[in-house]
């Protein structure tokens, strides 16, 4: 019941034992991952309800995605793009999104001189300033001179673990919105 921004916060910045215990806690085990995933490409074999898979996207996806511009928030890439993907292909990104990232789409934490540490979407880069998207959808304009670190996370925003979101029926059903809406 964690969610992806606490769990990244509590294994990166607490120090000693409360670091040490969250890391052993909330990291995954090798493997699990690709079981996951195994199960739900066993799954794909039916039908997909378009309708149903809209309520799905709609209901898991669209707090941060849209399609070609519409149904959900335009906070990550837009999966109208994802159209002509495999079946099996859009199983592996929704449920291991960290494998790879969508150019853009990188998680940064950026630590101001207040001593603040912020953690977001690159939304603008300029000589001048810098601005970052927050999970809270928010823009945070930041001056240049005020920002004493900036690391590229190498991870993205999309949070594993969404198949306690969406069960295999509803993920069929998800594939067959995104691929022929």
């Amino acid at each position: 019941t964690i969610g992806w921004n606490r769990t990244v916060e509590l294994m990166r910045d607490w120090d000693g034992a409360l670091k040490d215990r969250a890391r052993a806690l909330l990291s995954e085990q090798p493997g699990e991952r690709e079981q996951i995933v195994a199960t739900y490409m066993a799954s794909l074999a039916g039908e997909g309800d378009i309708a149903a898979g809209q309520a799905a996207f709609e209901q898991v996806c669209g707090t941060c995605h849209q399609v070609a511009g519409e149904h959900g928030q335009a906070f990550g890439p837009d999966l109208a793009t994802v159209r002509h993907w495999s079946p099996e292909a859009l199983v592996a990104k929704i449920l291991m999104p960290g494998r790879s990232l969508a150019d853009g789409y990188e998680v940064w934490t950026v630590e101001h001189a207040s001593g603040e540490v912020m953690t977001g979407l690159l939304a603008a880069d300029s000589p001048n300033s810098l601005t970052l998207r927050t999970l809270a959808r928010q823009d945070v304009t930041i001056a240049r001179q005020d920002v004493v670190s900036m690391h590229n996370m190498n991870q993205t925003l999309m949070p594993t673990g969404l198949e306690a979101s969406l069960n295999p029926r509803q993920m069929v059903d998800l594939i067959a919105y995104l691929r022929f809406n």
